[in-house]
């Protein structure tokens, strides 16, 4: 039962260590000398809302 649960918790330490790279990469690609059409994070979230 402990094992299980260390399973658990090892993959959902991995999912978030993805997701953080990905945060990571994404604010990167939107400084603020970009103008906003050019935010990789905008145009995600435009393409996610159709």
């Amino acid at each position: 039962m402990v094992d299980e649960h260390l399973r658990e918790v090892d993959r959902q330490i991995a999912d978030m260590q993805s997701l953080r790279q990905q945060l990571s990469s994404l604010r990167s690609s939107c400084d603020s000398a970009r103008e906003a059409k050019d935010c990789e994070i905008l145009k995600q979230l435009n393409e996610l809302s159709r």
